[in-house]
């Protein structure tokens, strides 16, 4: 090990001592609907990122792109806006999506606010409901499962 590591090593046991905190017992607890909403939202990331990189390598394969391109900080950059932009449109499209579903029918909110909510298996945007659901962290039942358990 080196002297780096060593000294690093001490400085934080000698501040997890100051703090009365032993490190083999620190616990991270998150909440499961924290834990669904960040999920919800590393998947519409996931999938932006994927659609930068599909199109950066047909750029390359198709239209002869340089390579370097997609290694300058700009085109990092705009990567970056770009999913942050994906993010805040998939919001946007599921929130009214979950509206236009509230409004035609489609789905029953039970318990207030935060209750679980119903959703018709007929319903024409039925992903989009679900995903604004997830951003929400609602609890999400279909109608077709209730008819199972009559």
């Amino acid at each position: 090990m080196g002297v780096g590591v060593t000294r690093f090593a001490q400085a934080v046991a000698s501040f997890a001592w100051m703090l009365h905190v032993r490190p083999e017992r620190v616990e991270v607890y998150i909440a499961p609907s924290v834990a669904g909403l960040v999920r919800a939202n590393l998947w519409v990331a996931s999938l932006a990122a994927s659609l930068v990189q599909v199109l950066s390598l047909l750029s390359i394969l198709l239209f002869r792109v340089p390579e370097r391109v997609f290694v300058s900080n700009a085109f990092r950059l705009e990567a970056v806006s770009f999913v942050v932009c994906m993010v805040i449109a998939a919001h946007v499209l599921a929130s009214a999506a979950f509206r236009s579903a509230f409004k035609n029918g489609y789905l029953t909110v039970w318990g207030g606010s935060r209750g679980a909510v119903s959703i018709s298996s007929h319903c024409p945007r039925l992903s989009l409901v679900v995903l604004h659901l997830r951003f929400r962290s609602r609890r999400v039942v279909l109608l077709h499962d209730f008819a199972d358990t009559v």
